[in-house]
């Protein structure tokens, strides 16, 4: 029956892409699997799609010329291909007909399917079939170039009286030079001539051409051969010939050739002139396309009928492996003696995208040089890398006006990203120096007075721990402020022309110091730009254009060192220096006075802005809390500073109160927040502790404050340079719980569930539970993180190598990517409210500033992993979700990650539903092979190389949304041990021990490559997470690939199964009962677990042959009335279905076997099993269940299984085939079932990507 398995949804690689603009609006064509996705660009909403192959992936797009229909309507052709197939479909838009189904689009496909005798690897619209009205034609052909070089054409005739019934027919035209590729594009240059650039898989790139004649398009003679380029040392990946590049200040005109190779290198040439007199001449002599070639590993040349030598105009060497893909972008631009020529993409392996401008001189070419004396060299402009894994696989660019073009990617993690390429890479940064600083300042008009001196309150101290009172400076004319800066300029000691901090006081305001203690404050212009991400101006040449200098004061306490915290929300900056003075910054007025003296060198300062005052001294006033700590001293000092909202003769801001926070030993203050629910200070340690005060007791006292609590090992060993508070709509009061996020320098960041009794004094029971532990991948200093205040998605940035990156970890995306030399400098960073932001730092001596308005790309459509999906688990409905029935999915790769997400219904998607990801979690060290969830309280399990098993947990965060953390790990038996872990089943062990406090206890059964057998039991409590062994065995001298626990009435049984093609039995009753584990009613529990110095010896009692060679997958299912029916898959292409016979009561017996073997049940190695159910039956047999099972031949199968438990062995079990659909998932590794909330079941078919499909009931009966 054809629809009982219906296509529900895919994340695949894509494979195609391209743009297309249709009136007035732009779409964006995909390829993901047999299915074509349009898209609107820029808002990315899925406008259409339609399934263009039965059984076969789209590989290539073409997009023809637009055709207008009548005034309303516009469309155009597009091209489809993928391995042997071909397609056409017509698009079609109407502006003024927005249909609510099609927005305004609609795909109609031309034609049935047609088929290539070879593979092919581009095609191209005649368009010359266009009719003189520009409207849709009658007859369209299209050419293509398949992996033997050999040139085909396509016509699809239109029957105008039914036009959705096409006939097409494919033939033969001509063979181009005899070879093996693995690249082609293929160019019309007139209605009868075509152009074909050809990568070999032999280093070669062939340039050759047709021509062609009459109509029907019918070729006059073979292939001509006209140079041969050779230089690369691998596969050439990708060609592509350029429109006609005119050189600036030249007539010259000629079109160049793009390659792309294996060996890591990409290379320019220049191409004859095709339409040039010597051609002519020439064009008789026709190459022999049968002729013997030698490979292109070598450096030589040879053109046919060309005196003139033309050679590889620019190399060069990029990305950090094999090259797909080059792409000339459509724009031209420089002129003068070495300007840039032409912009060339390419995109390969690394999953980078990478720009390069060829750049030649062109004096030579004005002078009738010829190209071997021309000089030309690709200098790399910039790289973007937005997906995961590995791969591009695709790319389009896209004009957009004068300044930019769009660019858009797919890559093999199922991911689509837009993002825009400004003309000019370097508009958004600025650097200046002191010398162009000091210009505007010295500029100011003389009768200036700095604002601070005029403040009534200034030199005021209004600390509580003030040592001396601070004298006024004098004022700075500008006269003497522009000596004062020539001298620094001129000084011969380099410390004093410095600038040393920064701090942003407003979204384009910030202050900056230098080493000299010159506080001066930069107001940022936003300069009128066509680019949303960036400015487009530089200020290298001018920066007062862009940034308004005015001097504050020149402070001496702040001269060689000073420290700088800032709340942009409040408009307030604190400044500290070493001689341990704090100064108080208000923007509004622009006043700078000094606020506490402490007496010793200020080695931190933290200021954090709270929507109410804490303690209520100042009514709906704004409120910060600042921590100062002292270098060397065991004491820091915290004050509640709110802005009054009538100043009066006290100054504009009141100091609440204050304490002398009292550290633990070896405590250096790296960060702090302030928990406002539980008035509760959180200081963070460079040793990675985190240390609690309880600000609600008294205040100030002789021996300080002392922490309620320090937890260390936050962060391990590394600093805490990040607190927050995890937004929380469900905050409890008693007792109290709340979540904190803290990171820092170890790469990683943590939530953590804070509870306390908040009515309890002293307040001393205080319980620190990490519940969720990430790696960001852009590591390893994360120095900044924010809840986005609108978004809510969480922002965290800091270093990499030698980057600034912003990472936004809620959409697993980079926003932000700056080349700034490091983490060891001077530097700020503020976000907007489009999550894009502005970064200040100090680099070679120059301030630099970078400001980008919005992330720097958009993902069109998400993704998943990069590389092949190894293992996969859907759990059962988990308790902390209550009456929701979350369902969560986990996947893990060869990438070694692991990826949770949800698999939600959303009515405004094209599809209904979408994969919602909580996050990517990194600690396997290899390739993941195995994951099971256990029990409803969200531990799973996952196994890889290297003896790796890890125990996670995850739960629910309100406010934040999932937490997943590794609680534990089985250590390896040995340091050096690189056994995997290829299979393992967990059992829910019921505790029955008295007093007990675990919250979880398992057993669990692991066979390894060696063909051993362990039996862990993992005990899991507030206070303890361990492994026990208890039991160790070996099968014999094959790899064992699969195992399965089950348990009967009274025993427990292990039925594992291995490459030699058996099925084994283990009985581990009688073992586990020495370590306390039984089993009673059917469920293994664990009474009293004895201490046993060795573990137990396991041994197989009885096995059996299903396969003639390797069990690729297995499920095992207990039938009602103690049955067991156990389905596996082999190597040899064959499905077999065991029944198990009800188990003896004797331990040495093992079950009695019987096995029914369906051979060819694929057409390669079945793969993937899982049990999709027991489904309702007429009449019949007792028991009809259900199984889905994949394989590597791309097919998804249904099987119905009637199993009659009251005949003996396979007499009673009848196998029917129900469905079979082709899937789009390559290298099928597992399978699992997803029942929804509406009890609709579907299948997750994992490998290269994530299939869904639905299961519909089935009226089919046992045959």
């Amino acid at each position: 029956m054809p629809n009982i398995l219906e296509f529900d949804n895919t994340i695949c690689p894509i494979t195609a892409i391209a743009f297309v603009r249709l009136n007035s609006q732009t779409l964006l064509f995909a390829g993901e699997g047999p299915f074509l996705r349009v898209f609107d660009h820029p808002t990315d909403k899925v406008l259409i799609e339609t399934r263009v192959f039965t059984s076969q992936s789209i590989h290539g797009i073409a997009i023809g010329s637009p055709i207008k229909s009548n005034t309303s309507k516009q469309g155009c052709n597009v091209l489809i291909w993928g391995g042997r197939s071909i397609r056409a479909i017509q698009a079609t838009s109407a502006s003024r007909e927005r249909s609510a189904g099609h927005d305004g689009l609609w795909l109609e496909c031309i034609g049935s399917e047609a088929h290539c005798s070879d593979w092919i690897l581009d095609g191209a619209f005649n368009t010359c079939d266009l009719n003189e009205d520009n409207s849709f034609p009658s007859q369209i052909s299209a050419i293509f170039v398949t992996a033997h070089n050999n040139l085909w054409v396509w016509t699809v005739q239109k029957d105008q009286a039914s036009p959705i019934d096409h006939h097409g027919s494919l033939r033969y035209l001509s063979a181009g030079p005899r070879s093996i590729l693995d690249s082609a594009h293929v160019l019309w240059l007139t209605a009868t001539h075509v152009l074909i650039a050809a990568g070999t898989c032999f280093g070669e790139v062939l340039l050759w051409s047709s021509h062609l004649r009459g109509p029907t398009l019918i070729s006059s003679r073979a292939g001509h051969l006209h140079c041969t380029f050779t230089g690369h040392e691998g596969s050439v990946f990708g060609v592509q010939i350029s429109p006609k590049v005119q050189f600036p200040g030249s007539a010259h005109t000629r079109r160049l050739l793009a390659s792309c190779s294996d060996d890591r290198t990409i290379r320019v040439w220049e191409t004859p002139d095709l339409d040039s007199s010597v051609f002519e001449a020439h064009r008789g002599a026709e190459s022999d396309p049968l002729k013997t070639r030698e490979t292109g590993f070598c450096l030589t040349y040879t053109a046919v009928g060309h005196t003139q030598a033309i050679l590889c105009l620019a190399s060069v060497w990029g990305h950090a492996s094999r090259i797909w893909g080059v792409n000339f972008l459509p724009e031209l631009r420089g002129n003068g003696p070495l300007k840039h020529v032409v912009d060339v993409l390419s995109f390969g392996e690394d999953a980078t995208a990478q720009r390069w401008s060829l750049s030649i001189e062109m004096e030579r070419l004005r002078s009738g040089q010829t190209s071997p004396g021309t000089e030309a060299q690709l200098k790399h402009v910039s790289s973007s890398d937005f997906h995961s894994g590995k791969s591009i696989w695709c790319s389009a660019v896209l004009a957009k006006g004068e300044s930019s073009w769009v660019l858009a990617t797919g890559g093999a993690d199922g991911k689509i990203v837009s993002c825009e390429i400004p003309r000019d890479e370097d508009a958004a940064t600025y650097n200046f120096t002191l010398t162009e600083i000091s210009t505007p300042i010295a500029n100011t008009e003389s009768g200036r007075t700095n604002r601070m001196n005029e403040h009534p309150h200034f030199g005021q101290n209004l600390g509580l721990h003030a040592e001396d009172t601070l004298c006024q400076s004098p004022k700075i004319s500008p006269s003497v402020l522009q000596h004062h800066l020539a001298n620094l300029e001129t000084s011969s000691s380099k410390v004093f022309c410095t600038l040393k901090s920064y701090v942003f006081v407003q979204e384009d305001v910030f202050l900056a110091t230098t080493e000299s203690g010159l506080v001066a404050l930069g107001s940022l212009h936003r300069a009128c730009s066509t680019n949303p991400l960036c400015t487009s101006e530089n200020l290298n040449t001018k920066a007062s254009a862009h940034v308004t200098w005015t001097v504050l004061q020149e402070i001496d306490n702040l001269k060689s060192y000073s420290l700088l915290a800032s709340v942009p929300q409040a408009g307030m900056a604190f400044l500290g220096g070493a001689h341990g003075t704090v100064y108080w910054y208000d923007h509004p007025s622009g006043n700078i006075q000094p606020m506490v003296v402490l007496g010793t060198k200020i080695s931190g300062l933290f200021a954090q802005y709270i929507r109410q005052d804490p303690v209520g001294a100042a009514k709906n006033a704004e409120s910060v809390v600042l921590v100062a700590a002292l270098l060397g001293s065991l004491t820091a000092y915290s004050w509640f500073i709110s802005r009054r909202q009538v100043q009066d003769d006290e100054g504009p801001i009141e100091i609440s109160k204050s304490w002398a926070l009292e550290l633990p030993p070896a405590f250096v203050v790296t960060s702090s927040h302030f928990l406002l629910s539980a008035n509760l200070l959180i200081l963070g340690a460079r040793n990675g502790a985190l240390a609690v005060y309880d600000l609600s007791s008294p205040g100030q006292t002789k021996t300080g404050l002392y922490p309620e609590a320090c937890f260390r090992y936050v962060q391990e060993v590394d600093a805490v340079t990040v607190i927050l508070t995890v937004p929380d709509p469900e905050v409890n009061n008693k007792p109290m719980t709340t979540h904190i996020l803290t990171a820092g320098r170890n790469g990683t960041y943590s939530i953590h569930r804070l509870s306390f009794q908040q009515d309890v004094e002293p307040r001393t029971q205080m319980y620190l539970e990490t519940v969720h532990l990430s790696t960001p991948s852009f590591g390893p200093n994360i120095e900044g993180a924010q809840f986005h205040p609108i978004s809510g998605n969480l922002i965290l940035w800091g270093f990499h190598g030698k980057d600034f990156v912003v990472w936004n970890d809620t959409t697993q995306s980079e926003t932000m990517t700056i080349d700034c030399g490091g983490a060891h400098r001077s530097w700020a960073y503020l976000s907007n409210k489009d999550e894009g932001g502005s970064l200040i730092w100090t680099k070679a001596s120059k301030l630099n500033l970078h400001r980008q308005w919005q992330p720097s790309h958009q993902v069109v459509k998400e993704g998943g992993h990069g590389r092949e999906i190894k293992a996969l688990a859907i759990s059962s409905p988990l308790d902390a979700w209550g009456p929701v029935q979350t369902k969560l999915i986990i996947t893990g790769a060869e990438d070694t990650t692991l990826r949770l997400f949800a698999y939600e219904e959303d009515p405004t998607l094209l599809g209904g539903s979408r994969f919602r990801c909580f996050g990517v979690f990194r600690k396997h060290t290899t390739g993941v092979q195995h994951l099971q969830w256990c029990g409803s309280a969200g531990f799973l399990f996952s196994s890889g190389g290297a003896e790796e098993l890890f125990v996670w947990r995850v739960r629910k965060v309100c406010g934040f949304g999932v937490g997943m953390i590794c609680e534990a790990k089985c250590s390896a038996m040995g340091k050096l041990s690189d056994l995997r872990v290829m299979s393992f089943h967990v059992l829910d062990i019921l505790d029955k021990k008295a007093a007990t406090s675990l919250e979880a206890c398992f057993l669990i059964c692991v066979v390894f490559s060696n063909s051993t057998i362990r039996v862990y039991l993992y005990s899991s409590s507030i206070m303890m997470k361990k492994f026990d062994l208890l039991l160790s065995g070996t099968y014999g001298t094959c790899c064992l690939t699969q195992a399965h626990c089950f348990v009967s009435s009274q025993d427990v049984y292990i039925a594992t199964a291995g490459t030699d093609g058996y099925i084994a039995f283990w009985n581990l009753t009688e073992d586990l009962r020495k370590h306390g584990v039984i089993v009673a009613n059917g469920q293994a529990q664990l009474y009293s677990q004895l201490e046993v110095p060795f573990p137990e010896t396991a041994n197989w009692q009885t096995r059996t042959l299903v396969h003639q060679s390797a069990v690729k997958c297995m499920t095992l299912v207990q039938v009602p009335g103690d049955g067991n029916l156990i389905v596996t898959g082999g190597d040899d292409n064959a499905l077999a279905f065991t029944c198990v016979k009800p188990l003896g009561t004797v331990p040495t017996e093992g079950p009695q076997c019987s096995t029914l073997l369906i051979p060819k049940a694929h057409a390669s190695a079945i793969t993937a099993i899982t049990f999709v159910g027991f489904a309702s039956i007429r009449s019949g047999p007792s028991h009809h269940l259900r199984f889905a099972t994949s394989s590597n031949d791309q097919r998804l199968k249904l099987w119905s299984a009637y199993l009659d438990l009251s005949k003996q062995g396979v007499n009673g079990l009848e196998i029917t085939k129900d469905a079979n659909v082709y899937t789009s998932v390559a290298d099928v590794s597992s399978m699992d079932l997803l029942t929804d909330k509406s009890k609709k079941q579907k299948v997750f078919v994992c490998g290269v990507g994530v299939d869904v499909w639905s299961v519909n009931e089935s009226d089919s009966g046992p045959v």
